[in-house]
């Protein structure tokens, strides 16, 4: 019964997505009015198919190919700070199409310290735990350098949540936090850009037709779609009111065409993956497949 919902949840997930983004891709996709459908298509399509692949692929091979795959990996996000373009250097552009190889290094840095902290038998005191620490900090150097804070505190996030289940005491944990909330605090102060969508977020109203435009117009889409929704295709924020509909803020979109009936369903649908993610995480017996999932399964909630 789980696999069967585990499943249905995904697939849904993926057809909602692709569903509400078919309705935003011919009003923004300019010359090409079907390209941005087009692309989530095929990003759909080759997830699915590297989910089953992935599934096929015995642990202990992921456990031998997991230094290899995280090398690669971290070479190609070195390469953004030379290849990339812009303040920024998150992308690599190709002829038609770029790639941001920090996906691909989560993705191997997740399997990479699931195996590393596998083998560690004892328990882990306050010195090891500061080692792990460090070396997360020196890995995901290249991340911060780029600079992209989001990803770097993803990662950050779930190595932490890993030794948490590791068996790292609680109080390890929080001495790291304390002076992780002053520094968090101090990257917010040294980036003006960081303080203006701070405090747009904040206070939108104060700039209604600047720096809180984008975030007035997701508050209007909701409103506008309260619980019933006006109906998928109906909606009127798309149509560039709201200005990045086919970003982030296409939730936003969404809850405008079906409303807040919709947008809970959609979030039942996360939940199953996550529970039942984690429940799989629960009852295996081996470490390294178990610390796997368990990580995958919160690197899928962000």
């Amino acid at each position: 019964m789980k696999p069967a919902l585990f499943i249905f949840s995904i697939f849904s997930l993926c057809a909602i997505g692709l569903l509400f983004i078919f309705g935003i891709s011919p009003i923004r996709g300019g010359y090409a009015p079907y390209i941005m459908f087009k692309k989530q298509v095929i990003a759909v399509a080759i997830g699915i198919l590297l989910m089953f692949l992935v599934s096929r692929i015995p642990h202990e091979l992921l456990r031998k190919i997991s230094v290899p795959i995280f090398v690669i990996c971290l070479i190609g996000t070195i390469s953004t700070l030379f290849l990339g373009k812009g303040s920024a250097k998150r992308w690599i552009h190709f002829p038609g199409f770029s790639i941001q190889p920090v996906e691909f290094f989560k993705v191997a840095y997740i399997i990479l310290f699931s195996n590393i902290i596998s083998k560690v038998k004892e328990q882990i005191d306050i010195y090891g735990f500061m080692l792990f620490v460090l070396a997360n900090i020196i890995l995901t150097l290249p991340i911060l350098i780029q600079p992209d804070y989001g990803n770097f505190i993803i990662i950050f996030t779930i190595s932490t949540f890993l030794l948490f289940i590791k068996g790292v005491k609680i109080r390890y944990i929080l001495s790291l936090l304390l002076p992780a909330i002053p520094a968090f605090v101090a990257l917010i102060f040294i980036s003006p850009y960081r303080i203006k969508r701070i405090l747009a977020f904040l206070s939108p109203w104060e700039d209604p037709q600047g720096k809180g435009f984008q975030i007035i117009q997701s508050m209007i889409s909701y409103s506008a779609g309260g619980i019933k929704g006006e109906g998928i295709g109906e909606g009127m924020q798309k149509l560039y009111f709201l200005p990045a509909a086919h970003t982030d803020f296409i939730i936003s979109s969404i809850a405008e065409e079906i409303g807040l009936i919709g947008i809970a369903i959609i979030v039942l649908l996360f939940s199953i993956v996550t529970f039942i993610g984690f429940s799989a995480a629960k009852s295996i017996k081996e470490e390294f497949p178990k610390l796997l999932t368990a990580r995958a399964h919160l690197y899928d909630s962000y």
